[in-house]
């Protein structure tokens, strides 16, 4: 799915070398042919991408983002990362076709199914978004199911099962990565259904992890 060989191969090779001044003149020798390279370039322009999304800075993330994909123009992660920002920065349409490309290219990408159910939602297309989760429901890992579940209840108006269901994704050591948007999701939850301790609890966790983060 992922494009970005290029640089990380060329990481993975310098790692073996000793920290020598021989191996330093090395490292950065293969350091610089690698960025000579499309995946090399795509792969700087990811990393510096990744650090204006860490800061908010969507319209810059988004010129890296395109950068990227001007030098690996098929990569599934790169279209899906871009959609993201065009939703932040309410270019829907934009977003959508980076996700169809993607689809197109993998058409059993779990993730992209969500990102282009995600940008649904904020539209208000809830029709499209509830048969991307499906799709994605589908494709997904069973370790993975019980997130896409959640999204549907709260889609489709069951905020008591999506707060069941949000409680058991923070409970499950499996999701333990994903924990942080599911304690910002449960929050919300509990927030329509008027059960305002619970909501400023899980909006805590999530800005004690992350005090930056704009949502919390």
């Amino acid at each position: 799915e992922q494009s970005l060989s290029g640089s990380s191969a060329a990481d993975i090779a310098v790692g073996t070398l000793k920290d020598t001044a021989e191996g330093t003149l090395i490292k950065a020798f293969v350091g610089w042919v690698s960025l000579l390279t499309p995946a090399g370039r795509a792969a700087k322009s990811y990393a510096l991408a990744q650090q204006h999304v860490a800061s908010y800075q969507y319209a810059e993330a988004l010129v890296c983002f395109t950068y990227a994909l001007a030098h690996d123009s098929e990569s599934v992660y790169l279209l899906r990362e871009r959609a993201k920002i065009y939703k932040w920065l309410n270019q829907y349409d934009n977003a959508l076709q980076d996700c169809n490309k993607a689809i197109a290219l993998v058409p059993d990408n779990v993730d992209t199914y969500i990102c282009r159910a995600k940008i649904n939602q904020q539209q208000g297309n809830t029709a499209a978004a509830i048969a991307d989760f499906q799709q994605a429901l589908h494709y997904s890992r069973p370790t993975y199911r019980l997130r896409i579940q959640a999204e549907l209840y709260t889609l489709q108006g069951q905020p008591e099962q999506a707060f069941d269901a949000w409680s058991s994704v923070i409970a499950d050591p499996a999701l333990a990565w994903t924990s942080m948007y599911a304690y910002w999701q449960r929050g919300y939850t509990a927030q329509t259904l008027k059960r305002y301790d619970q909501a400023l609890a899980d909006y805590a966790e999530v800005l004690d992890r992350d005090p930056r983060n704009i949502w919390g």
